[in-house]
């Protein structure tokens, strides 16, 4: 019997040949090897063992590790080592639901945030900071960011799904283009594999500044605040969904959830009724 290497390994080759993006891979393969480390041998769980482990979570962590295991299962059966599919049972009364995503609710930095977080930036951080503020980018996308995605004041974004899209170049980011390389990645890494940073750095970085500023969260709080001030600029939500690069309307329409002030001072602004002649 081989234990949860070889399969993590196969399974990893896998996702790779359906071009997956490294995130989702490295978060798969960390999904099986955390669920074969606490349920044994996943050819031979059972439906009751697996449910009561996916249970003991909640929320974005159960919802993650269904899917998961949705793709892993699938793999499984796929590749013969798994006859009958415990995610996927035929009967649906029998099957294991997947759990609804959870809505979080933005967390855009405030306006005093945001100038105590650049205030206090340094070298790359800063730059990190500003493409996340600036441009709405995600840390993955941050980290393989290259001088030849500049073009014609245009910047070339590699998203997630290996979607690309073309955004304007901010005002402040144009102005860093020109002191940064013009071609190859912005933010090199001799250790990495891939020949640039890796998201994790990114983010831990950032988050250890945020920490020293006394603030929660990550750098993804920078998009929130891309978006977010984008709605309160009073900018077309179809507009705002083509920048944050969204699939639907619906995800870009929850960042107007954090605007609670606005909703006040828009009812309490309404008028009277004007009085009879």
């Amino acid at each position: 019997m081989q234990d949860h290497a070889y399969y993590s390994e196969a399974y990893r080759r896998w996702l790779t040949g359906r071009a997956l993006s490294p995130q989702t891979i490295k978060l798969y393969t960390g999904v099986l090897r955390r669920a074969w480390e606490d349920l044994g041998d996943l050819t031979r769980v059972s439906e009751d063992d697996l449910g009561k482990w996916i249970n003991s979570y909640r929320g974005s962590t159960r919802y993650t590790y269904v899917a998961a295991l949705m793709s892993v299962f699938d793999w499984l059966d796929i590749v013969g080592h798994r006859g009958v599919h415990p995610l996927r049972r035929v009967d649906p009364r029998e099957r294991i639901k997947r759990p609804q995503r959870p809505r979080s609710r933005p967390r855009p930095f405030s306006p005093e945030e945001e100038e105590l977080v650049l205030r206090s930036a340094v070298g790359q951080i800063r730059i990190w900071l500003l493409l996340a503020l600036r441009q709405g980018l995600r840390r993955h996308e941050i980290a393989q960011i290259r001088g030849d995605d500049f073009v014609d004041n245009q910047l070339r974004v590699d998203g997630k799904g290996q979607k690309v899209a073309w955004l304007p170049v901010h005002p402040e980011i144009a102005v860093i283009a020109q002191e940064m390389p013009v071609s190859g990645w912005w933010f090199p890494s001799a250790t990495s594999g891939t020949g640039h940073i890796t998201p994790d750095w990114v983010g831990n970085q950032v988050g250890t500044l945020l920490k020293l500023n006394g603030l929660s969260g990550s750098i993804h709080r920078g998009r929130h605040t891309f978006g977010t001030t984008l709605l309160r600029n009073g900018v077309n939500p179809r507009v705002v969904q083509e920048l944050m690069r969204h699939d639907n309307l619906e995800t870009t329409m929850r960042y107007l959830e954090v605007i609670e002030d606005e909703k006040a001072k828009a009812i309490s602004g309404l008028g009277s009724l004007p009085s009879a002649a």
